[in-house]
Parts: structure tokens; sequence; C-alpha cells
């Protein structure tokens, strides 16, 4: 992917478009594959354009298969990179309007303990046991990533792309503390891991060591390069249908630490508004009330909300969260 160029006549354009993302450092994976799926299409149906078209925008209808937020996530870049060209003064073309979501909101899946206990313990028997069968470079180092990169998101409540952007040289093994510098916020934190993780990251680090040559990641791919998340979705899913015929993402780990830590507080702490601020600011939310929002997914965690804040909790509860909003 690292290598592939854009070939469609508005190449130059899409190339700038990248390098303006990358500058401003709002580029993601995901985008550029959406931008080659639009190249191509122009590539392939305006093979003698070089300047943008009212007609390419054909590209970013709605498809019967799509679902509201699969449609946004597709056509979000596209729309950036035409509001650019308009803006650069290449084109001068009106973006239809995108239909407002009218599917439910996703609530995530909250694992038992035994739920959890069965993925831990299938993950690890599935990538012995593909290695064992094949004993190829990339199943050695699945065999020894996946494991702690699932169980870094329970334990310590990280969003996958953080773990994905992590480097080496912002994770500190003597004290377990983590810089989180690229992250949905824009604002670095510190993330200080649990004592029960801190081995479990040193004996990885010495496996990873032993087979690649001066890593620059903490999970790189085969050939040293930052992964996808496509990466880590895949096997979640992989893993997750194994035990469990129940909707649940990769992602959920990281709502978990999140209620799992909020149950822990005493209903009536004195303290309850200095642990939802230090939490908040630990898992890198923009706002509390973005925090405040997980205790609407229990009654237990509403009834604890309640009882701490009274009058102020309609106040605090905004929609439940999205994997993109928080």
């Amino acid at each position: 992917m690292k290598d592939r160029k854009f070939k469609s006549g508005l190449a130059w354009m899409l190339d700038e478009f990248v390098v303006k993302l990358k500058t401003e450092d709002k580029f993601r994976f995901s985008y550029k594959s959406n931008l080659f799926c639009f190249d191509n299409y122009v590539y392939a149906n305006f093979p003698k354009s070089s300047v943008l078209e009212e007609d390419m925008l054909q590209w970013l209808e709605h498809r019967d298969t799509e679902k509201t937020s699969s449609f946004r996530a597709r056509t979000a870049v596209v729309r950036g990179f035409i509001s650019y060209a308009n803006q650069m003064g290449w084109s001068n073309i009106n973006l239809p309007e995108i239909a407002k979501c009218d599917e439910p909101p996703y609530i995530p899946h909250f694992f038992s303990l035994n739920e959890l206990d069965l993925f831990f313990r299938t993950c690890d028997d599935v990538m012995i046991e593909t290695y064992n069968n094949r004993k190829k470079f990339i199943n050695l180092i699945n065999k020894i990533q996946l494991p702690l990169f699932f169980r870094l998101l329970y334990s310590s409540g990280f969003r996958p792309c953080e773990l994905l952007e992590l480097e080496l040289k912002d994770v500190d093994i003597n004290s377990g503390a983590v810089i989180i510098r690229k992250s949905k916020n824009k604002d670095e934190r510190l993330v200080v891991l649990h004592d029960s993780i801190i081995q479990y990251l040193r004996d990885y680090l010495h496996a990873l060591n032993a087979i690649m040559n001066d890593p620059i990641y903490l999970f790189p791919d085969r050939n040293g390069s930052k992964r996808s998340g496509i990466w880590q979705s895949y096997n979640f899913r992989k893993i997750w249908s194994l035990i469990s015929e129940e909707e649940a993402r990769c992602y959920d780990l990281r709502h978990q630490f999140i209620t799992t830590n909020i149950s822990s507080w005493p209903e009536r702490s004195y303290d309850f508004d200095g642990r939802l601020v230090f939490l908040s600011k630990y898992v890198g939310h923009s706002s509390i009330e973005r925090t405040a929002a997980y205790f609407q997914f229990t009654p237990m965690l509403i009834d604890k909300l309640n009882d701490a804040y009274a009058k102020r909790f309609k106040d605090l509860c905004p929609p439940p969260p999205e994997e993109d909003d928080d």
C-alpha cells in the first residue's frame, strides 16, 4: 500500500491533499484506502479528465448495501478532498448534503468474567496453534503480539488506534508509564500500566527484539511498519466468533475498562467528582460529559450517578458514546 500511486487525472490533487492531511496530523490509514477507491472510479469512468466533474459525485451516493455509518466512513475523506479542491480553486462543485443517521446507536457489549477468560485463553490457544501448524513469520509475530494487544485494551483503556500508533520510545518498561502522543483529541497524556501487565510487556519486548531489528512501533507489522486497524478488528472478530454469537467489537474492551472502573467507586464517595475527572483524563476523553455518558449503559451505573449528582444527572448524561466520538 505504501508504494501505491494514484493513477487518474486527479492524481496530483489527491497527492497534495494527502500531504496536507499528514502535515496537519489528520491522516488515517483508512483515508488512503477510500481515496484509492475514488481514484480507481475516476480512472475507469473518466479516463481523459484532469479536473473534478459533477458526474464524479456519483461515487458519493449511498449504496443499497451500506449502513449509514459505513457510508459516512467511506465518503468522508473524499468529501474533504472535494472541499479542499474548491478551497484551492481547482473546482467549484456543490457537495450534496448527507442524510441524518437513522440507525440506532451501537451499544457496546459488556463482557462477563467468563467471557473475558474464554476470550483471552482462546486468543492464546489460537495464536499458538496457528504458528505451530504454519511456522511463518507472520504467524510468529501475531502469536506474541495479539495476546498483549487485547490485554492492554482491557487493562488500560487505550483506543485501539492509540496502541497501533504507539512507538517504543514512549514506553517505559521500568515504571510502566506510557506517553500517548497521537490521540483522537490531539492532547498528549500519560497512562500508567497496571502492575499485572508490566512484566508481560517486558517479556513481549524481549521476544520482539529477538525477531526484529530495532523496531520503532510497539506493535509493528512483519515489515516493521505501523499496522492498520484491520489487523486488530479482523483478529478480534475471528477469536470472538469462536466463543460467542453475540455482537462485539475490539473497541468494547476499552468500554469495559471504563465501566469497570466506575462500577468500583463507592456510591457516595466524597471524591466522586475527582474520580470522574481523573478517569476522563486517563482515557483521553475530550470532556467529562463523554465519561459520564457511560452511566447510561446499566441501571447500576445510572443509580450510582444519580446518587452522586442528583439534580445534575440529566445535564451530565449526553447520548451513549460511540467509537468515533470518545
